[in-house]
């Protein structure tokens, strides 16, 4: 039903930061060497030199909600959703090799616009234009916590002109499916999604969690699923140590 679809796009997790978070996602599953963020109060671009989409993967795909190519391979995604992370509260001009879409969700509804890039003007990779319809409140906290949650991804992921991941667990311990880091100074442990940060609990005993295999997170990505196998291998370990 076209509420629940415009619930779907406009009520889940959808900080910018998370809208960020998934942009970085679907730069890794669509093999990025790198991704970079242009951020300012009301505007924001992001570009990554990944594989992009044609027009027919476009319409097959990315303009149907909850049907995902990737559901049942190694990549991150699998819901078909995300992109209502970014779609939600913002003006999106969403460019890839020689397409572009056009979405207003608070201005058209479910409407956009699908169409060729000028002659020339094709490019290689996705770019995003990002306009606001206010100023992004507490700008720089936004950026400071997006930071902390991609400083383990493993390609660039540069912001305003700085690389913010790439980041290496200082002292750590490293078994067939994680990086593991303990802090006897903390009592949370951190999780991330092969460098992509999903949720920090309270469990007495500090760690830093990096997945090298995914893991089967919840539907806004914050959590992750008790019948995880991989999960639950990993939290044997660091239970153990």
């Amino acid at each position: 039903h076209p509420s629940m679809l415009m619930d779907v796009i406009t009520r889940q997790a959808g900080t910018v930061e998370k809208a960020w978070l998934e942009a970085v996602q679907n730069a890794l599953d669509a093999d990025a060497k790198k991704i970079v963020f242009s951020i300012q109060p009301e505007m924001f671009s992001i570009t990554d030199d990944g594989q992009g989409m044609s027009r027919e993967d476009i319409i097959k795909y990315f303009e149907v909600f909850g049907y995902s190519y990737k559901r049942g391979t190694d990549k991150l995604g699998e819901f078909g959703a995300g992109r209502g992370k970014i779609f939600a509260q913002w003006n999106v001009a969403w460019r890839t090799n020689d397409n572009i879409m056009l979405v207003d969700i608070k201005g058209q509804g479910l409407n956009y616009n699908l169409k060729k890039a000028e002659k020339g003007k094709e490019l290689k990779g996705t770019v995003i234009v990002v306009k606001s319809y206010d100023k992004i409140p507490y700008l720089d906290s936004k950026i400071e916590r997006f930071s902390e949650w991609v400083r383990y991804v493993s390609i660039p992921v540069v912001v305003n002109g700085e690389n913010v991941s790439q980041k290496k667990l200082e002292v750590k311990k490293t078994i067939s499916e994680a990086d593991i880091s303990i802090s006897t100074t903390d009592e949370y442990v951190t999780v991330y999604n092969q460098g992509l940060f999903v949720k920090r609990e309270y469990r007495g005993v500090g760690a830093t969690i990096i997945s090298r295999r995914k893991l089967m997170v919840n539907f806004a990505r914050n959590d992750i699923m008790d019948d995880c196998p991989v999960f639950s291998r990993i939290m044997q370990q660091v239970d153990s140590l």
